[in-house]
This record gives structure tokens, sequence and C-alpha cells, in this order.
């Protein structure tokens, strides 16, 4: 094995020890809050020492703020993928991502919870930036779609003002958090049914009196 070999297998081993990690975190800030979890405790459930656990990470919150950045770059890469096979398609981009969403939900339980604990902290000052930015970011990308759709004819708006379109886009990136919690009150089956689709994109043209062409 020369150098080069040693070095890739090296880092290969870190990045999935760091995953560990993370993966325990999520799942004792679920269960335990954020204060309330230590990061002896998370090394713990990670089968690390707490020494290695701030190899990776200096302190507990810039772990948390980890744990929020891998969920988000998990959905960034499926959401930007369906983007760009539908970005001349309003109604096709809107169902991808809430399929796309509605997946995440069924093969990641912690995280999606991970989701509603930060939802559920969002007044908190060490919270808010890390809420905030999700928000932001998720609104901007439909906001984005709904405005190119709106200038091709593709959708009508009742209202064009750019407000008006960023608090459709806010409305439906709040969705976002009830698919989490109504998951655990419906089967599976039913959330990527075209009847849960419809009402998603239904909801778009009764919020705004706006017409989506089917």
């Amino acid at each position: 094995m020369n150098i080069l070999e040693k070095a890739k297998k090296k880092y290969m081993v870190y990045e999935e020890r760091q995953q560990q990690i993370l993966d325990a975190a999520i799942r004792l800030f679920n269960e335990k809050g954020y204060h309330a979890t230590t990061t002896l405790a998370i090394a713990r459930e990670a089968g690390v020492h707490e020494p290695t656990l701030y190899k990776h990470f200096r302190k507990k919150s810039e772990l948390y703020i980890a744990c929020f950045q891998s969920i988000e770059d998990q959905l960034s890469v499926e959401y930007r993928k369906i983007y760009r096979e539908n970005r001349d398609d309003v109604t096709a981009y809107i169902s991808g991502v809430i399929r796309a969403y509605t997946d995440f939900v069924e093969q990641n339980p912690h995280k999606s919870m991970f989701l509603i604990h930060l939802f559920s902290n969002r007044n908190d000052p060490l919270f808010y930036p890390i809420f905030k930015k999700f928000m932001e970011e998720n609104i901007r990308a439909v906001e984005k779609v709904l405005t190119s759709a709106n200038e091709k004819g593709e959708i009508r708006l009742k209202s064009a003002d750019q407000h008006e379109i960023r608090s459709l886009a806010s409305l439906f990136v709040c969705q976002y958090f009830a698919v989490v919690v109504v998951h655990d009150f419906v089967k599976s089956e039913f959330l990527k049914s075209e009847t849960f689709i419809n009402s998603m994109t239904g909801m778009l043209q009764v919020a705004d009196g706006c017409n989506i062409k089917y």
C-alpha cells in the first residue's frame, strides 16, 4: 500500500467515525434534548472515546450544527437533482420535492425528528440561526421556481408581487414539518399517493387563488 492509498484509507476511517458520531448525536438530541445531552453520552453511543469526539467537533454546539448540516446536505442533493430535471415544469418540481421529502421522512426517522426538535426550539438563541438558515434556503428555492413559472405563464398567480410569492413559498416549506408529524398517524403509502401530492400542490392554489396547470 503506497502513501496515497494509506492517506485515502485513513480519511475514509475518519469520515466513517465522524458519521457514527453524527448519527449518535442526532439520536440522543432527539431523545434527551440538547441541554440534557452530554458529549460523553454521545461518544459512548457512537462507540468512541470522548477525546476522539473532540477531534471531530470542538464543542457540543458545533456538533449540533453539524448534525443539522448533514441533514440539509442530504436533502439538498435530492432537491438540486429534482430542480435540474424539472426546472421547466413547476408541477413536476413541486411533486418531486414532496415525494423526495416523504421518502426522507420514512427512511430517516431520527433525522426527520431532529428537524422537529429544531422547529420546537426555534426561539432559542442557539437554534434560531440554524432554523432561519434552513427556512431561508428552502423558501428561496421554491420562490425561484414559482417566480419563473409565473413569468412563463405555467401558473397564474392572483398577485405577481414578490412578497406574495415569497409568502406562498414560505407556506409550502412549512408543510415539511407537518409531513413529519402526520407520518406517525397515516400509512406511508398515502404520503406517496397522488391524493396526498395533489393536496399539497392544491394548497398553493387555495392559498393564493392561483391556477397550476396539470
